[in-house]
């Protein structure tokens, strides 16, 4: 909260990372935690899983390269077996950007949103009553989807993401991206995404500061943590 009279909207209702291999396909918010901490004493909240013989680590923070409230996840799969793994990191960016009420002025709802593909930056904009979210890939995703080919669905089903350009507009739109790997034994594939916001439509300026934060691609993974 701004001062003990003013707070601030809570925009983020659920993101989170998933993975799929041969054998599992699991949003991680749905198994057990090995490790859940603070990296480092810093302020990267530092999650630790297993799906089948890979190890994922989760990594959650708001980033100092953005002058703009922002929300970074970025994922690490490491194989732990003894031959190789096809595997799958999958992104979920579920944020509510309607209305606020006198009754409720902390979660806005999540009517009247619409989130299109930005096809030269690899990015989905996310627009609504309450401002706009543009969500980046940090490295580059095979694939991207957004309502209403609904990621958390197509995960659980075990297909790619869609690839959709538009949602539409209409209410509670989700969208997120897809990177494949194949890793060999003790070998580690980086992936992850950018939720940065813009309060006053301003969405050049939005696309261009997360571009100059991120633009270095997989460059930026290593040096997210």
């Amino acid at each position: 909260n701004w001062d003990e009279n003013a707070w601030t909207r809570d925009l983020l209702f659920d993101s989170f990372l998933g993975v799929r291999t041969t054998q599992t396909n699991v949003w991680l918010d749905q198994i057990p935690t090995l490790r859940e901490e603070y990296l480092a004493e810093t302020g990267i909240i530092h999650v630790v899983q297993r799906v089948d013989d890979l190890r994922v680590d989760s990594y959650f923070y708001c980033p100092w390269e953005l002058e703009r409230p922002a929300l970074v996840i970025v994922g690490k799969l490491t194989n732990e077996g003894d031959s190789g793994i096809q595997a799958s990191l999958y992104t979920l960016h579920n944020y509510h950007l309607g209305d606020t009420t006198q009754e409720e002025p902390i979660n806005p709802d999540f009517n009247d949103e619409r989130i299109q593909f930005q096809t030269e930056a690899g990015a989905y904009l996310e627009s609504g009553p309450g401002g706009a979210l543009l969500h980046r890939p940090i490295g580059t995703a095979d694939h991207h989807g957004c309502t209403p080919d609904n990621p958390w669905h197509a995960l659980n089903n075990g297909i790619d993401l869609a690839d959709t350009s538009d949602s539409g507009s209409g209410d509670d739109r989700v969208a997120g991206f897809q990177k494949d790997f194949s890793l060999a034994p003790g070998e580690s594939g980086w992936f992850g995404a950018v939720s940065a916001f813009e309060r006053f439509g301003d969405t050049e300026t939005l696309a261009a500061d997360v571009e100059q934060a991120y633009a270095v691609g997989t460059a930026a993974v290593d040096m997210a943590v």
